[in-house]
């Protein structure tokens, strides 16, 4: 399978399509077996595996390989709807078979161990709830983890009303309010980064592939994605696993009180608050990223020590 052009960055050196237990068709991919070990990581939203290029190499140049996967409705793995930019999920549950189909890859593709999990977003919802589902990584790092959606008090009950009222109807499938197809986002206050280049450059990938192309999610995924999040918020959290969490203080998608919560149960858990920086912090300027990284860094040669 031939990937969409990286822009500079590293391509994946293995893709393959895999089919998760109810036949969903999703396009798997790694960067290469890293001598320390692998990053499995678990995107966000209308997110892609060519978004990451410059995140393998920065995983890659620290001896770690990394694998990943285009979720259902996303990226080039199967669309959901007759309108394909329409983002969907029939209920949240349904990312965990996509859990299962992706570990099945990394397993089959001898991925080196030991594995530590990379949520970003949504990605930050659907690692949590793989942990509770019995998934053992030998550690967690969190990146603006969708534990909670940023909405207003009025927003947050449109999407209560909306739902209840769209479903018997059939129309559950449209787009929630105020949403709406792909745009590409104008970098005067945008909330994902700082850095123009990067944005830019997220946008040229787009224009470039258009298959890549993802609009504003369904009212149903609205409804499920925050069920999830009160659902996750009332599980005790998991054992024995290491935690690192960052989020920017300039966080408008995500709920920082709420990432706060969440790991104030966890046995082992580190949160990193980067001034200054926005949701895609690994997409954000070189200043701020790097503070990521470096706490990333400190964070795997402990694990490895």
């Amino acid at each position: 399978m031939n990937a969409p052009a990286f822009f500079g960055h590293a391509q994946p050196t293995h893709l393959e399509w895999i089919t998760t237990a109810d036949g969903k068709r999703l396009r798997a991919g790694h960067w290469g077996k890293g001598e320390k070990g692998t990053i499995i990581l678990f995107s966000g939203r209308t997110e892609f595996l060519e978004k990451y290029g410059e995140t393998a190499q920065e995983f890659s140049a620290r001896g770690w390989g990394m694998a990943a996967v285009d979720w259902r409705g996303q990226g080039l793995s199967q669309r959901l709807l007759q309108d394909s930019e329409i983002g969907h999920v029939t209920d949240f549950a349904a990312y965990q078979q996509d859990v299962d189909a992706f570990l099945k890859f990394c397993a089959e593709c001898d991925l080196p161990q030991p594995w530590v999990m990379f949520a970003h977003s949504m990605g930050g919802a659907i690692g949590l709830r793989a942990l509770h589902n019995g998934f053992r990584p030998a550690a967690a790092i969190f990146s603006a983890p969708m534990w909670d959606i940023e909405l207003r008090p009025a927003l947050r009950l449109l999407a209560k009303i909306s739902y209840h009222l769209a479903k018997p109807l059939g129309l559950h499938t449209h787009y929630a309010p105020t949403q709406g197809p792909y745009v590409p986002m104008a970098f005067e206050d945008n909330p994902l980064t700082h850095d123009r280049a990067r944005l830019d450059a997220l946008a040229d990938m787009v224009k470039r592939d258009p298959l890549l192309a993802l609009g504003g999610p369904s009212i149903a995924w609205v409804h499920h994605a925050l069920r999830e999040c009160r659902a996750l918020a009332g599980l005790t959290a998991p054992q024995n696993i290491p935690v690192l969490a960052f989020v920017g203080t300039d966080e408008r998608i995500v709920s920082r009180a709420q990432i706060s919560a969440n790991l104030s149960q966890w046995p082992v858990a580190e949160i990193l608050e980067i001034q200054g920086a926005a949701h895609e912090i690994l997409m954000e300027t070189d200043d701020l990223r790097d503070q990521a990284l470096r706490a990333i860094d400190r964070f795997l040669g402990n694990l490895l020590s």
